[in-house]
């Protein structure tokens, strides 16, 4: 100990010494080192993770749905990676899935996924489409203003938590539509949503509670013809907790699950096809950014 307080005390003598090249060293390597790790942890915190993702993703659902074929497919417990091809999900097609011929590839529709969840939840679970990915083209004075479209009928309890009603009342018919008020639309406006002329008229004003400032367009499932869903697919509420093996069990049907009792406790499995996250980590940004400050 007596070494370590000698060199101690060296150092500090020989600090107050040169003040002007200690405050040098600082602002040579202290201040950038303080900036990479501040760097590093913003980068880590300002991603959602699939837990802290859920209410926004299936509201008060537990489960959600996605029917873009009917081969069998895999994934990982957050549903953030498909994996397709031969032997995904252990292969064959189980409970009403055609992996082969001209089923492979053809979506699922609302009628047959009700059909497949009664089967295998019970009468008791019920089925809400969610269209989400499609865009639509609001028709302004000054040309046309885009919005991302989402189709859902949020009235059901099952959604709450997705989207916030902020004045008015969520659409509750085809001709109706709830609009962000950065849109610039107010209540009881009509407004042309698409370029093929589908009007709707405003009903309430919605906010993305993750994405304050998003322009967002709401309507019921189906409203919209010319914004389709990319990929298909259904909240499920009433079934209990949806466990892996019956994650497993779907896709071998060509669907795939984002189940909050997965999400919440993976099991052994479900941890393992998930792997590592595929992007770089706080961890290798921090190392990046300290060689290009060291060149």
């Amino acid at each position: 100990m007596s070494a370590y307080g000698a060199a101690l005390r060296l150092a500090r003598r020989d600090a107050l010494r040169a003040k002007g090249r200690t405050a040098l060293v600082v602002c040579m390597i202290g201040l950038p080192v303080m900036a990479i790790v501040a760097l590093a942890v913003l980068y880590e915190t300002s991603a959602w993770s699939a837990r802290e993702s859920l209410p926004y993703e299936i509201g008060a659902a537990d489960a959600r749905l996605t029917g873009a074929g009917h081969a069998p497919v895999g994934q990982t417990a957050d549903d953030q990676e498909i994996i397709t091809g031969p032997g995904a999900s252990g292969g064959g097609a189980s409970g009403g899935g055609e992996p082969g011929g001209d089923d492979a590839g053809r979506p699922w529709t609302t009628p047959e996924i009700t059909r497949r969840v009664a089967a295998a939840f019970g009468p008791s679970a019920r089925v809400q489409p969610l269209e989400t990915g499609g865009h639509v083209a609001l028709r302004t004075a000054r040309g046309y203003r885009g919005a991302d479209h989402i189709g859902l009928d949020l009235r059901d309890p099952m959604t709450r938590g997705i989207l916030d009603v902020t004045g008015g009342r969520a659409p509750a018919r085809p001709g109706e539509v709830a609009l962000a008020p950065s849109l610039g639309f107010p209540i009881g406006a009509t407004v042309q949503i698409d370029r093929s002329g589908t009007t709707g008229r405003v009903v309430g004003h919605v906010r993305d509670p993750r994405e304050p400032g998003r322009a967002v367009a709401l309507t019921l499932p189906g409203a919209v013809p010319d914004a389709p869903s990319p990929r298909p697919q259904w909240l499920v509420a009433g079934a209990g907790p949806v466990t892996w093996d019956e994650v497993t069990a779907l896709n071998r049907s060509g669907i795939t699950v984002l189940s909050r009792a997965v999400v919440s406790d993976p099991p052994p499995g479900a941890r393992a096809a998930s792997g590592p996250a595929s992007g770089p980590g706080g961890a290798a940004v921090a190392v990046v950014a300290m060689a290009v400050a060291v060149v």
